[in-house]
């Protein structure tokens, strides 16, 4: 009997703190929207910013560089692969 007691109490607690906290914060869905279309140029001039810096375009060149080694890489080794599997199949023949 007393541990439902306690949680009663506890449930009026917490019903009453998020109750409380609602009452002073009040947020509304407009007040939001104001917000994020008021940060939105300063947004879109830092990704201008991001897009046009020369580091980042060069570590893009460097990263599309690197990818196109590594895959001619792959294929040459692949070729390689299924060349002497190729050969060993024939020479089972």
């Amino acid at each position: 009997m007393r541990f439902v007691i306690i949680v009663i109490l506890l449930l009026a607690v917490a019903v009453g703190g998020v109750w409380y906290y609602n009452k002073t914060h009040a947020v509304t869905a407009g007040r939001e929207v104001g917000k994020a279309i008021d940060a939105m140029p300063a947004a879109v001039s830092k990704a201008a910013d991001e897009v046009t810096d020369k580091d980042n375009i060069g570590k893009v060149g460097d990263a599309i560089r690197d990818t196109g080694q590594a895959a001619s890489s792959a294929l040459s080794k692949t070729g390689k692969a299924a060349s002497v599997a190729s050969r060993s199949a024939d020479d089972e023949m």
